[in-house]
């Protein structure tokens, strides 16, 4: 799989055209998605997933170095981020 574009993305204010979508872009204007207008909650989250998956992954990183003192809901958080950057990754964590 090939690597996503670097974050961070942010909403274009400016509307992608005449039927009011919105561009998601990252850095140096590149355009990642283009998002309807009435859908802009999902343009939020859309936006936020480089965000998510870095912390996420930081998230993996700081609790490996703690293995074997977590409670259950650290290991549920733990479980839940593995699927979260697979599911974001397409692979296995």
């Amino acid at each position: 799989m090939s690597k996503h574009t670097p974050g961070p993305w942010y909403i274009n204010p400016i509307k992608a055209n005449a039927n009011g979508n919105r561009r998601i872009m990252a850095e140096q204007c590149t355009p990642v998605a283009v998002v309807p207008d009435h859908l802009v909650a999902d343009a939020r989250l859309i936006a936020a997933a480089p965000d998510l998956l870095e912390a996420l992954e930081l998230m993996l990183d700081r609790f490996r170095d703690t293995e074997g003192s977590h409670g259950q809901w650290e290991e549920e958080a733990t479980e839940n981020a593995r699927a979260a950057i697979a599911k974001a990754t397409g692979g296995e964590q």
